[in-house]
């Protein structure tokens, strides 16, 4: 269903906080998630009408794979006058017809056992939002979302084309695009009115994992357009990371080709790339200390000054000190967090800290965080077998301070190898080297 392809693409790419920041619409904090789990569950309402009218079709035409597949049989129907045998007759088929799709559905919709994996954060993440005394309840609202996201892409690809759904998302990613450069447009011509419209650093970085899952599967003409429009995306929102993250991966294609007799080698490389962007927070701060011997108390005395320093700068600069300062905290890691709202309150240099992990762990405390290293142990045979996409979600990981719906794109790969998808993309072809 093309509908229910785009709507999911809407939610994927930000469709809805583009929106609320072209119009200033009152949909900040959690409640833009709010719509988008809206628009999910008509996508999941969309999906059940068509099996039931794939259902009511096959019915019609007396096929015989559905009329094999009859749940409940009343023979006692044979025995009752005509009248009341009718009236039963029209409720044991409205019966029929309610347990079949339950029946069907739970036959064929199966939930990916990744989602499941999702859902173990989130649930200690709401017990924990209730012990602490979190009320926005962003992080699992967005954590519901993203399983969602998860769970609809699975279908996506098992029930439509995977061809299909990729043009879905470089149609709408051209669609934001537009938008984008529109935008850039009128900022130049108004001198900055649209600046904070335009920075959407996200954007070119789902671009890349898409480029880079369909270069995994030889769809070389859509890896192309998505680095494309990436390309263009963070060159108007000067988004660095995106180049920055272009360069490495080239570098570490390149090196692991080397690794191509030895399987055991080149998952070493792949494992410990994203592992080395995920420590770096804790290793550089202190490499800075002791090569310069600049500490992050230096930083904090001349934190009043920071207006006069360029924000680049002062954006790095917190970008590298903002965790270690984080850990400083005295209630840095408690059994259950310091509550949402201490989060937002604790800044360096003007900045909150830019890492996903340590965010959910100063907000919902030990158990949460512990959950979240269990999560990354089950994803390992991931990271071993897409070393860029491990790198690129490392630099999520570490940049970004809260969870992002296109985190949802790197269990494609996963679909596609698994060959559920109806498309020209084989088991083999998808993510391997």
């Amino acid at each position: 269903m093309l509908l229910f392809r785009i709507l999911i693409v809407w939610v994927l790419l930000q469709g809805t906080p583009l929106v609320r920041d072209i119009f200033d619409l009152p949909l900040h904090d959690g409640r833009s998630l709010l719509v988008d789990a809206l628009i999910l569950i008509f996508c999941f309402s969309l999906f059940i009408l068509n099996l039931a009218s794939t259902y009511q079709g096959a019915q019609s035409r007396g096929s015989a794979e559905y009329n094999n597949k009859n749940i409940i049989e009343y023979e006692i129907l044979n025995r009752l006058n005509s009248s009341i045998a009718e009236k039963i007759n029209d409720l044991i088929t409205y019966l029929k017809y309610f347990f079949y799709l339950l029946f069907f559905f739970f036959k064929n919709i199966k939930f990916h056992y990744l989602v499941l994996i999702w859902a173990i954060p989130g649930f200690f993440i709401y017990e924990a939002s209730r012990i602490n005394g979190s009320t926005a309840l962003m992080y699992f609202k967005q954590y519901m979302l993203f399983i969602a996201l998860i769970q609809f892409i699975f279908w996506a690809v098992k029930y439509g084309k995977t061809n299909s759904f990729f043009s879905v998302i470089l149609n709408g990613s051209f669609l934001f695009l537009s938008v984008q450069v529109l935008l850039f447009a009128l900022n130049t011509i108004f001198d900055g009115l649209y600046q904070d419209l335009i920075q959407k650093n996200s954007f070119p970085i789902a671009m890349l994992i898409l480029g880079e899952i369909c270069r995994q599967g030889g769809m070389r003409n859509e890896f192309k357009r998505f680095i494309v429009i990436g390309a263009i995306s963070a060159t108007i929102a000067a988004a660095k990371l995106f180049f920055l993250l272009a360069v490495l991966l080239f570098i570490l294609n390149r090196s692991i080709n080397f690794f191509k007799k030895s399987p055991h080698a080149r998952g070493f490389v792949s494992v410990a790339s994203h592992y080395l962007i995920v420590f770096s927070p804790f290793i550089i701060p202190h490499a800075i200390m002791h090569f310069f011997n600049i500490n992050i108390d230096d930083f904090i005395e001349i934190e009043d000054d920071r207006y006069f320093i360029d924000d680049n700068i002062g954006s790095l600069v917190s970008r590298v000190y903002s965790f270690t300062y984080l850990l400083a905290q005295e209630n840095f890691l408690t059994v259950f967090g310091s509550n949402e709202s201490a989060m937002s309150q604790v800044v360096f240099w003007g900045y909150p800290v830019h890492n996903i992990y340590a965010s959910v762990a100063y907000s919902h405390g030990a158990l949460v965080l512990t959950t979240l290293i269990l999560y990354h142990l089950a994803i390992y045979r991931f990271l071993r077998r897409n070393a860029e996409l491990g790198v690129i979600l490392g630099f999520i990981i570490i940049y970004f301070n809260d969870i992002y719906p296109m985190l949802s794109l790197f269990f494609i790969p996963y679909f596609l190898r698994n060959n559920i998808g109806a498309a020209p993309i084989s088991a083999g072809q998808c993510c391997r080297k």
